[in-house]
């Protein structure tokens, strides 16, 4: 069960870089999270406004990874 997601973004300037994270919790109530790996897809569109509109457009057309 995906509890919830957590977004972030911190300016760094002394370094001039940006960090961009995303954090998955995962809960079970019931049982215990299996250990071992557990993936998940992130994707992120970066552009001008039309480039991301363009971007969102195909996305809503495209299957998610590992559907088929």
């Amino acid at each position: 069960h995906l509890e919830s997601i957590g977004y972030g973004r911190f300016r760094f300037a002394a370094a001039r870089v940006v960090k961009w994270n995303c954090v998955f919790r995962l809960k079970n109530r019931e049982s215990a999270i299996a250990s071992g790996n557990h993936s998940f897809e992130i994707l992120v569109l970066v552009g001008n406004l039309e480039t991301v509109r363009t971007g969102l457009k195909k996305l809503s057309n495209t299957p998610p990874a590992g559907n088929s």
